[in-house]
């Protein structure tokens, strides 16, 4: 019987290929981008305003921080655009310093902001897969994703349907938000992907859902209309308590049947409470008799992503009444459903150039 996978993909994955960090977003470089690359969406007011407290802070002005990243700023941009927000006044003041006199409608201003961290999170636009960088990304996609696998995403870009489309020995399938359980027709058998964030190429014009299959159509629903991804606020529980939460309620399943599961540069950002009790509350009902977890988050495993990463993998596995496979191996001849915990000191280019077979899988189990 094969072994189920599931791929857990932060902003990590995509970074050796263009994409963004979250320290990254909004930053003068993402502004450069964004306007080089969609030079009519309006986002010169954001960026400014973003950096404003930021450089206050710095010259010791006596001005609050009230964003230090991208994801408090857009919950802050959210909250303030409100009807009552104690925060509109804040605002409004960092938007005037900013430079825009003009902007009195901060729901408005909110929803821009979004655009630009959409703009910014659609770099594959005329992405060659062809070249060096994306090599271990088309080899783990065509020989290392299995058949009974599942991938699960909190990226917003079009990494994945860039793999699909580069290669025919690649069939992803992005759940569908309608219908995430509807039969493949025919003979198409894909790899489902769960984006539980949204993506930017969706997008949402009043009731009618738009999802684009490229992104150069993708780029197109950005420079036109309201794009359908969960950014930090009240929209994002909107969408996970809503259209999403069958993509959500999918996904945890396939964690809960895992076998292995491989984080990828996604490390539960501290501002994400609902991935991690998600992510984490299905990992505590797993049903597989050994569980083997990954964590690929660079090559320093002591620093305190990966320390934090692995505690909470720890804890939630030892809570689970299952025990490290290194404490029963030697003494029980039939060992419980146990666990083990491997922190990859690569980054994820790297783990993707050289996993293979029986590190992924794991030695076999004694009793299994």
């Amino acid at each position: 019987m094969s072994k189920k996978v599931v791929w857990i993909l932060g902003s990590g994955f995509s970074k050796s290929l263009g994409g963004p960090l979250l320290k990254d977003l909004l930053s003068h470089r993402g502004r450069a981008y964004q306007h080089a690359k969609f030079p009519n969406v309006p986002g010169y007011p954001i960026y400014r305003t973003y950096w404003t407290h930021l450089k206050d802070a710095s010259e010791s002005s006596g001005n609050p921080i009230y964003w230090d990243h991208a994801e408090e700023f857009l919950e802050f941009a959210d909250s303030a655009a409100q009807a009552g927000s104690p925060r509109q006044g804040i605002l409004r003041e960092a938007v005037l310093r900013g430079g825009d006199a003009s902007n009195h409608d901060l729901q408005a201003f909110a929803r821009k902001a979004v655009r630009c961290v959409a703009a910014e999170c659609l770099f594959t636009t005329h992405a060659d897969p062809k070249t060096e960088a994306w090599r271990p990304y088309i080899r783990w996609a065509s020989e290392d994703v299995g058949s009974e696998d599942t991938i699960v995403t909190f990226n917003y870009d079009m990494v994945l349907e860039t793999l699909g489309a580069a290669d025919e020995n690649v069939v992803f399938r992005e759940a569908s938000v309608i219908k995430p359980n509807a039969p493949a027709s025919g003979s198409y058998h894909g790899v489902p992907i769960y984006k539980l964030h949204g993506s930017v190429g969706w997008s949402k014009f009043g009731s009618t859902l738009g999802y684009a299959t490229t992104s150069e159509q993708a780029a197109e629903q950005i420079e036109g209309g309201d794009i359908w991804i969960a950014t930090p606020g009240s929209g994002k529980v909107l969408l996970q308590e809503g259209e999403l939460q069958s993509l959500w309620r999918n996904a945890e399943q396939a964690i809960a049947r895992a076998d292995v599961i491989v984080f990828m540069g996604y490390r539960f950002p501290p501002s994400d409470s609902q991935a991690r009790s998600a992510i984490l509350g299905a990992m505590g009902r797993n049903t597989s008799k050994y569980l083997r977890v990954h964590t690929v988050l660079g090559p320093r495993t002591h620093d305190d992503d990966t320390v934090r990463l692995l505690t909470l993998l720890e804890h939630t596995l030892r809570a689970s009444q299952r025990i490290k496979r290194d404490d029963y191996i030697h003494t029980m001849a039939t060992p419980p459903m146990t666990f083990d915990i491997v922190p990859q000191p690569l980054y994820v280019e790297d783990f993707l150039t050289v996993i293979h077979g029986r590190e992924l899988y794991g030695p076999p189990v004694p009793g299994g």
